[in-house]
């Protein structure tokens, strides 16, 4: 990969945004940003990457990976059948995605209510 991480290769290289009310690199000056300019500049930061990636996928394929494998990680160790311990961790990895709907359900719920969503 000729030194360059996976990330720098995909995305390519962006210049360090200015800092609010600076007058320059030598500025002493510096205001901090509203909640609202760090929302903005933080999306797009997100979107800045995301615009330039050309395998989507491929970039989420380490999160996919790790994220699978603390599934395997919980599976008992008494279960020493690897067909057997892929479909556990199978079955734990939709009991997750079951209990976050669950949650959102709730917290959609209380919203619509106008209550608090804990």
């Amino acid at each position: 990969m000729s030194g360059l991480s996976r990330r720098s290769q995909d995305i390519g290289t962006t210049r360090p945004l200015p800092l609010a009310n600076s007058d320059g690199p030598r500025s002493r000056a510096r205001m901090p940003f509203s909640p609202t300019e760090r929302r903005l500049r933080a999306q797009q930061a997100s979107y800045e990457p995301w615009g330039v990636t050309v395998d989507r996928t491929a970039r989420t394929a380490p999160a996919r990976a790790a994220l699978d494998q603390t599934f395997v990680e919980k599976v008992p160790p008494e279960i020493t059948d690897p067909v057997a311990r892929a479909k556990a961790a199978e079955a734990l990895r939709k009991a997750h995605f079951a209990r976050l709907a669950l949650l959102s359900a709730k917290s959609r719920r209380a919203r619509k209510a106008g209550g608090d969503a804990a």
